[in-house]
């Protein structure tokens, strides 16, 4: 059974939880990133923080931008989601923002 397949679906719902975007982030792929873009803006900051976090775990090579504009979030916990993001992984390269 594939367990990324639920939280995937559960994310085109038309009322997707936080909990699903975490899920897909220890599940997923890095293949899955684009379906976590949209909630990188979302007006909900549970949401936002946990797009953020998924896609660092993911590990998506190509959002570095993103999460470097993301790491100036006016919510600390999201900022500061995108600064770990940026520090783990294939993103350590990119800088953070002074």
């Amino acid at each position: 059974m594939d367990v990324a397949e639920l939280y995937r679906v559960a994310l085109c719902a038309s009322d997707p939880r936080s909990g699903a975007l975490a899920g897909l982030g220890e599940t997923g792929r890095a293949s899955d990133a684009s379906l976590l873009v949209p909630f990188l803006s979302h007006p909900r900051v549970a949401m936002r923080r946990e797009a953020v976090t998924a896609l660092g775990r993911l590990g998506a090579e190509g959002h570095e931008e993103t999460l470097s504009a993301l790491s100036r979030d006016p919510v600390s916990s999201v900022a500061r989601a995108a600064a770990q993001a940026l520090a783990r992984g294939p993103f350590q390269g990119a800088q953070l923002p002074k």
